[in-house]
């Protein structure tokens, strides 16, 4: 069944605003125990650090479930992988809501977790799989839509629910409407018109492929710097301006709002092309600006609304070069199996990073550590250069790398 010839057609747009929704549900299950934190440690007696463990304990268990989509996603339907990711984290979701005991919190967040690790990358390869590749960048553009909307619509959200409710009903909101995203998601088609041949791969392959290890090398360092700032995001703004409910929604809505403004940026620059080297340029201009705002981001901090106006450029920098190099990793894929695998194992050291990140993320709390942690995450981004660099350039045949198995 071809879902998309020339253009895109209403069931197409269908489609991709599904795998669009359930991006957004993914990342604002990641990111809501964060604006939480506060009144989470108030509510149950505990520390800031032992409440931040209700993120780091959730991106072990994305990890685990990362290595699962390695060994059987090429095996399963990946619309399937989809709806599994989905119900468990609405049933973990559900389950917040029915005890206040910390241990059993950090049980259930362990169960969302699996969610958290796959749903990013099993919608990245279904929009391989569905849209011709002409409009694939397009489809992971709306991808990095959903995942800012995640900042602009359902963090604030969150805040704004505390003045009504508490923590927990925020939990029990949000499982009512990851619901929907369970719903939706039984619409996918069980396969896609550009499937490539299932194929094999392992790890150890993609290790020795000099080409996807230069990408997905410089995608994993670029992560660290991006998901690692955003792990750190809450405490880092309670800590040094101890703000309000309605100015961290603010905070979250206008710094994520520039994100979403730097994703309509890079896909109006670089439309329908197919050119690998616009993605690569792209992809280095976003890293250079990423080392050097995010280091700036934890250090300059006079007011909040300066770390506002810091956070919200450095979205949207780094935006286009994050959906750059996602397109770049499932774009030379020469089977199914080998994009699975290049698209979890890159995720996988980000989701360590943000794991060790939340560990400490409520216990190191003074400027100067904060600055030396916009330091590491600075030259995490930078690291990402070389490998880009080496990457083939317009003069060694790169045009010709994109596309070439797809379809």
């Amino acid at each position: 069944m071809k879902l998309i010839g020339d253009s895109m057609n209403l069931r197409s747009w269908f489609l991709v605003l599904i795998l669009g929704f359930n991006t957004f549900i993914g990342y604002w299950n990641v990111f809501l125990p964060s604006p939480l934190i506060p009144f989470i440690t108030s509510d149950l007696g505990i520390t800031t650090g032992q409440a931040s463990m209700m993120m780091a304990i959730s991106g072990g268990s994305g990890v685990v479930s990362l290595i699962g989509l390695i060994i059987w996603g090429p095996k399963i339907p990946r619309k399937w992988i989809l709806l599994f990711g989905m119900v468990t984290l609405t049933i973990g979701s559900f389950l917040m809501t029915a005890t206040s005991n910390y241990e059993a919190l950090l049980a259930i967040r362990l169960v969302n977790g699996v969610s958290d690790g796959i749903l990013y990358s099993v919608c990245l390869i279904l929009v391989s799989e569905y849209f011709h590749p002409d409009k694939r960048l397009l489809c992971i553009g709306i991808l990095g839509l959903g995942s800012a909307a995640a900042g602009v619509v359902g963090v604030p959200l969150t805040l704004q629910l505390l003045d009504q409710t508490d923590w927990q009903e925020s939990f029990e909101i949000f499982a009512w409407i990851s619901i929907s995203g369970v719903i939706l998601t039984l619409f996918l088609p069980n396969r896609g018109y550009f499937e490539l041949e299932v194929g094999s791969s392992s790890l150890g392959q993609v290790l020795r492929d000099k080409l996807l290890m230069k990408i997905a090398g410089a995608n994993i360092l670029g992560d660290i710097a991006w998901y690692g700032s955003l792990t750190f995001l809450g405490s880092f703004l309670v800590a040094t301006y101890d703000p309000g409910i309605n100015e961290l929604a603010v905070f979250y809505a206008i710094a994520s709002s520039g994100y979403v403004v730097g994703t309509l940026m890079f896909v109006g620059a670089v439309g329908e092309s197919s050119s690998f080297e616009k993605r690569r340029m792209w992809a280095i201009g976003s890293s250079l600006f990423s080392a050097v705002m995010v280091a700036v981001f934890f250090s300059v901090t006079p007011a909040f609304y300066t770390t506002l106006a810091l956070g919200t450029i450095f979205a949207v920098g780094r935006a286009g070069g994050v959906t750059a190099m996602d397109d770049m990793i499932i774009s030379i894929a020469e089977n199914t199996a080998t994009r699975i695998t290049t698209s979890a194992f890159a995720s996988i050291v980000p989701g360590l990073a943000v794991m060790a990140a939340a560990s400490v993320g409520g216990i190191v709390l003074d400027a100067t550590a904060y600055k030396a942690i916009g330091i590491v995450f600075g030259v995490s981004a930078f690291g990402s250069l070389p490998l880009l660099m080496m990457l083939p350039g317009r003069e060694e045949g790169a045009e010709g790398l994109e596309y070439a198995t797809a379809g």
